[in-house]
């Protein structure tokens, strides 16, 4: 698998979200050396912001949409930030199993912390 090419295309989406104003966070969603889903933070500042619109929902809620039912844990999702506690719970939950990130988020990221569950944490 070509981490620097899929995590390239999670900078893109990063990007665009840094342009829209948002903070900048990208994620994609492979299987098969092929982008299932991709998604970028929103609705991080203004009237209309909420802590929902994480990369990470968003890639997840296009990968149900275009494809349901699909077995995630053969994916690999790219994000360029650490996802939160929220995001890894629920890609967890959701069947992934294979994440790369660029950095770590040492205010809020949720990979590093202790497993309350040793069936879900993939450090087991």
């Amino acid at each position: 698998m070509n981490h620097e090419y899929f995590m390239g295309l999670a900078l893109v989406e990063a990007r665009a979200a840094l342009l829209a104003g948002e903070f900048p966070v990208g994620c994609v969603i492979v299987g098969d050396d092929k982008v299932l889903a991709a998604g970028r933070r929103s609705h991080s500042q203004g009237p209309q912001s909420n802590e929902l619109d994480h990369a990470e929902i968003i890639a997840l809620r296009e990968v149900a949409a275009r494809r349901p039912g699909a077995d995630l844990s053969a994916v690999t999702v790219y994000s360029t930030m650490e996802p939160c506690l929220m995001c890894f719970a629920t890609l967890l939950l959701n069947g992934a199993r294979n994440l790369v990130y660029a950095f770590e988020d040492v205010m809020g990221g949720g990979t590093n912390l202790p497993c309350i569950c040793s069936a879900l944490c993939i450090n087991h």
